[in-house]
């Protein structure tokens, strides 16, 4: 991994002890950070300082998310059904339909 590439997963729940051994696994927990469920000016921050937002979910509608991020000029790359679809019609936002495809993801990050 580069060394100033850092990944950032904002939220909490079931996944995080299996995030940070994966990132262990990986070799990239130096560059891995969980942050926990951001809000107010801890969020715009995020999103501010953030490259790229990944929202590649199946099954939850976070348009809010996504808006705010689009809205700090940050690209982003979201699961192009339901709610988010919508999105792909915005400047800098991307849709892909399937995120286990990781060859069509990194197609989608603007370089």
């Amino acid at each position: 991994m580069r060394q100033d590439v850092e990944v950032v997963v904002g939220g909490s729940g079931d996944y995080e002890l299996a995030l940070m051994r994966m990132a262990t696994d990986l070799r990239i927990h130096e560059n891995f950070k969980l942050v926990g469920i951001g809000r107010g000016n801890d969020l715009v921050e995020i999103h501010r300082k953030a490259s790229i937002l990944q929202l590649l979910l199946t099954w939850e509608n976070l348009g809010p998310v996504v808006a705010e991020t689009l809205s700090n000029r940050t690209p982003c790359v979201v699961t192009a059904n339901r709610v988010l679809k919508e999105f792909t019609n915005e400047g800098g936002c991307y849709g892909i339909e399937n995120p286990s495809d990781a060859k069509r993801l990194a197609d989608l990050i603007p370089r």
